[in-house]
């Protein structure tokens, strides 16, 4: 169990602190330590609400942040959130790998699970869980202090060294582990001298050995955590960001030091499974150990809502410090809308989890929105965004391009693949997989195997990687001024037409043949967002996070003050291929590349005429209609715009006062 140490905002921005880490797995508490610089006063639990929960998020107040749920549990008037509920579902024997992004909740999940199966933990069970859903929502008792636990942290396993050092420091630290875990249950073992009782072992799987003996000699069973069992790899992802000089020719490579922990760690600690009646592995990347390989991390159903918020749960904590309800669209744009299991999309039982640690950032940034707070939670994503080369030949891996055609189109496909291993064995190895491990993406709510981006953080952290490119490819900035200038003041539309066009049809040629093309909501996200065009430092809200129904966002015009209120539709070039060929199956490459060429000479009146097919909601079943039925019979209140195939955009919208033409 790790206590971090009390410390100020300002003292580590990096560090996991500010509210406490909001376990979404055990009990999760807003401490009343933080409600006052007396802990002494928050035993009075009648002083004013209001005026304690301002001083709860006074940037002078300690703030801790703690990764044992024993912090949670005792300081009366707490805000909790209370996830205990996931362990009655648990069988008698188990082995879990909970895949989650950073600060989720992972290491709270771990102590809670710590805290209920320890058999030292008897004679504070009732107090630790009486009143939480473990026991008050179970038809009948579940089965706890019953194991000794062994909790093992790989983040304190260095891996920023030479290879032949590599093997003495895994020793030492997991030594140091057994022999705590020797002294913490000496007398269960009837150790008299615990502390040397593997001084004479120096081989890891001897002393794993050793221990699992005596266990098993004094008819003891165990409860094994591993918390951040993918941080050595995650180091190496960092190191490889700080760049190559910064590796020598001895540095290890990431399957040699897979191979060391799977040899010298995971095959003994898995080779003790008739001693270990349950198991706990969280981390956020897959690693391919092949000791672990039978362990599925999308097969634990009753620990799909054990780390993170529901909507409810948001919605609760929230209002229960500030007292006021949150609009639930920003939270789910700021604090993410994750679903990590495959099985629930599209069946309507999936609950989609809000990230706790933004969820609490949003709490300060409504409170005090000045006050300095933990911002770094996606550290890991941040590593391995700046990994990501603009061309790879590597099979799977995903490029710089990769990301720009997520944001133009919105959504990635994934080939019916769940999570897929981690490789780093060289630095453009980042797969899609990854980065939804990592925070960046969630599964569509109703469409299997498509990825969408998680919400606004992730969405800024993508922008800040692909912007520069984006705005030198398509010579954005002095351009862009000037055709935004002439579409706002003059209302001549058409440079800033040509422009939007440029864009579109290249990144649509760049997108043949995938599944998800670009649209137009894409395209604005691309441009309007990017820092060459941003006018005067005013911002645009994400774009491509609003509803897919949403058709109309709001960007601002050349003037200062000035909003545009703008009607997006697009018409994808797959739509428009089959219309044409309605028996027919799936178009090759080279029949899209046909038609986009086709429809980029077509007279636009000709165009107006062609079928498009796209699913009817009313008809509950596929329609075919021309391509103007999507254009108003009439000039539209707002400039509308209608993209057909990534080859032609269409502008809809009221002259000017005392301007005969239309458009």
């Amino acid at each position: 169990m790790n206590y971090a140490d009390c410390i100020k905002p300002e003292v580590d921005a990096k560090s996991n602190l500010s509210l406490p880490s909001i376990s979404s797995t055990g009990s999760t508490h807003l401490k009343r330590s933080l409600w006052s610089d007396d802990e002494e006063s928050c035993s009075d639990i009648e002083h004013d609400q209001k005026r304690a929960k301002t001083c709860s998020l006074s940037p002078f107040s300690p703030y801790r942040s703690f990764a044992d749920v024993d912090a949670f549990l005792y300081p009366p008037g707490n805000v909790l959130v209370d996830k205990t509920g996931c362990i009655i579902k648990f069988p008698d024997i188990f082995q879990y790998l909970v895949l989650r992004p950073p600060q989720f909740g992972k290491t709270m999940l771990l102590s809670t699970l710590h805290h209920f199966y320890d058999i030292h933990g008897t004679k504070r069970f009732a107090k630790r869980f009486r009143s939480l859903a473990v026991v008050a929502e179970a038809s009948t008792p579940v089965l706890h202090s019953q194991h000794l636990c062994l909790f093992f942290n790989l983040s304190d396993i260095s891996v920023d060294s030479a290879r032949i050092s590599i093997l003495a420091h895994l020793t030492s630290q997991i030594g140091a582990v057994l022999d705590f875990f020797l002294i913490q249950y000496a007398q269960e073992l009837e150790l008299s001298n615990p502390a040397h009782y593997l001084e004479d072992e120096e081989d890891l799987e001897r002393k794993f050995a050793k221990v699992v003996d005596r266990v098993k000699a004094h008819n003891h069973t165990l409860f094994v955590g591993v918390d951040n069992y993918d941080a050595p790899s995650r180091t190496l992802t960092r190191c490889a960001r700080v760049g190559p000089s910064f590796i020598t020719e001895d540095f290890p490579t990431a399957r040699e030091i897979e191979s060391l922990l799977d040899s010298c760690f995971w095959r003994p600690l898995m080779a003790a499974t008739d001693v270990i009646h349950k198991m706990c592995i969280t981390g956020a990347l897959l690693i391919n150990y092949p000791a672990l390989e039978k362990l599925d991390p999308d097969a634990i159903p009753s620990l799909e809502g054990a780390c993170g918020f529901t909507e409810e749960e948001a919605l609760y904590f929230v209002r229960s410090l500030l007292d006021e309800t949150l609009d639930v669209t920003d939270l789910r744009r700021s604090c993410g809308y994750y679903d990590f299991s495959l099985q629930n999309v599209g069946v309507g039982t999936a609950q989609p989890l809000l990230h706790p640690r933004l969820l609490i950032n949003r709490t300060f940034d409504l409170s005090l929105p000045q006050t300095p707070v933990d911002k770094d939670s996606f550290g890991l994503l941040s590593d391995l965004l700046e990994t990501l080369p603009e061309e790879s030949d590597v099979s799977g891996a995903i490029t710089v391009d990769d990301l720009v055609g997520l944001l133009a189109t919105g959504a990635v496909d994934i080939d019916g693949k769940s999570a897929s291993p981690f490789d780093l064995h060289a630095t453009k190895a980042v797969n899609w997989s990854a980065l939804h491990s990592a925070g960046a993406l969630t599964y569509d709510r109703h469409f299997r195997d498509v990825l969408r981006v998680a919400n606004s953080q992730v969405l800024s952290l993508i922008h800040s990687r692909v912007d520069n490119i984006v705005a030198r490819r398509y010579r954005l900035g002095g351009l862009f001024h000037d055709a935004w200038y002439k579409f706002s003041i003059p209302e001549d539309p058409q440079f800033f037409l040509e422009l939007l066009l440029t864009v579109f049809r290249d990144l649509a040629q760049r997108c043949f043949g995938r599944k998800h093309e670009p649209n137009l909501r894409g395209i604005f996200e691309l441009i309007m967002r990017n820092p060459r065009c941003i006018q005067n430092g005013r911002s645009v809200d994400p774009i491509v996070l609003l509803p897919v129904e949403n058709t109309c966002i709001q960007v601002p015009g050349y003037q200062r003050g000035k909003v545009f209120a703008l009607e997006l539709k697009t018409l994808t070039l797959r739509g428009m291929w089959q219309a044409a060929h309605p028996n027919d199956d799936e178009p090759t490459v080279e029949a899209l590349k046909a038609l986009h060429e086709e429809l980029v000479n077509l007279p636009e009146d000709d165009l107006l005429a062609r079928p498009y097919t796209e699913w009817s909601p009313t008809l509950d079943a596929m329609e075919t209609v021309p391509v103007r039925s999507f254009l108003p019979s009439e000039l539209p209140g707002n400039p509308q715009f209608l993209a057909v195939g990534g080859a032609r955009i269409l502008l809809r919208r009221r002259p000017r006062e005392n301007d005969d033409d239309s458009d």
